[in-house]
């Protein structure tokens, strides 16, 4: 499927059954779930690596995970403090100085740019999951981000860390 609008969806499975999770999928034509949890297992049926890449490819969509952009046990500091999370904050460091990081959302914004895309992770909310980040350095990319929260459809809101994420990702 050939894409006419560069936009990214994002979504926290924890609120679904792994059918719902396939419906939505169908809904918004998705063609690539990008994985971006730092240890991709779930207590959830369907919702682990493993069990997740078999069940998309069963329905034609391709499963990618992308391990490094998760934030669950990172410990990293950094100068940048912009929310009042040490977590998040630490994430933010990570997104700014990590090579392995910049690459790979360079290379998920190749994906996004060809592909329907829709970014997961277990965190219902994107604005108390680390997902927030990643649709703050896509929309810097130049994508339209949208969060699906529970079947409805919720513009990406810039998180107060986004001018600095803006400086490493602008180029």
């Amino acid at each position: 499927m050939s894409k006419s609008v560069d936009t990214v969806y994002t979504i926290g499975y924890s609120n679904h059954s792994i059918d719902e999770f396939l419906n939505i999928i169908r809904r918004f034509k998705i063609e690539v779930v990008v994985d971006v949890r730092r240890f991709p297992k779930s207590r959830l049926r369907g919702f682990s690596k493993d069990e997740l890449e078999v069940i998309l490819g069963s329905v034609g969509v391709s499963y990618r995970w992308f391990g490094v952009l998760g934030a669950l046990g990172l410990k990293f500091s950094g100068s940048v403090k912009c929310v009042d999370s040490q977590t998040f904050n630490s994430y933010v460091n990570y997104l700014l100085t990590s090579e392995e990081v910049y690459n790979t959302l360079r290379f998920l914004s190749e994906l996004a740019s060809k592909y329907y895309v829709l970014i997961m992770c277990r965190e219902l909310n994107p604005k108390y999951c680390h997902r927030q980040f990643i649709a703050d350095v896509l929309s810097i990319m130049g994508f339209k981000v949208l969060h699906i929260v529970r079947g409805d459809v919720v513009p990406h809101e810039r998180s107060d860390c986004y001018e600095f994420l803006k400086l490493r990702y602008s180029r």
